[in-house]
């Protein structure tokens, strides 16, 4: 977290060679507060190609993080790019993605296309119902048709019996 650039992109560049899921936070951080480009071009690379245990944990729990609101939609990002399944946590992505817009939709969608997870009747009925409570009159027409495919989407995932 240091303010001296080289300082910091050597210890992310030592992250790259003894990475664990505990070093999700700190690059989330730097892409959060940190004014270098250089540093968030680095943290952003690493997090795009997670092989680490626990990942999608810290990844998820980063959501809920108000340190991180302001990048939710990369989380869901780096999620999808690393091909995590979002079973177990539909409804909070689900609700994330809805929060963040068209952006936020959009990777959402794209984590549920390339999803080969199994999901429990009680997700996605929680995903369904969240859906159906959104009030869209403020939604762009792209914003309607994301939403509208998400809830296509979400409608006919196979469910865990």
């Amino acid at each position: 977290m240091s303010s001296d650039e080289p300082i910091a992109l050597n210890a992310i560049e030592q992250l790259k060679i003894n990475g664990k899921a505990s070093a999700i936070s700190p690059l989330l951080e730097v892409l959060a507060s940190s004014n270098h480009e250089s540093m968030k071009k680095e943290a952003r690379e690493m997090l795009s190609a997670m092989r680490v245990k626990n990942a999608e944990e810290e990844l998820v729990q980063a959501l809920f993080d108000e340190r991180y609101k302001s990048i939710q939609i990369e989380i869901l990002q780096f999620l999808w790019s690393n091909g995590f399944s979002a079973a177990g946590q539909l409804h909070v992505l689900v609700e994330v993605a809805v929060k963040n817009g068209f952006q936020g939709m959009l990777e959402i969608l794209s984590i549920l296309e390339v999803e080969e997870g199994v999901y429990s009747e009680e997700e996605q009925l929680g995903a369904m119902s969240f859906l159906r409570s959104v009030p869209q009159e403020n939604f762009t027409r792209e914003e309607k048709i994301i939403f509208n495919d998400i809830l296509r989407s979400i409608d006919t995932l196979i469910i865990n019996e």
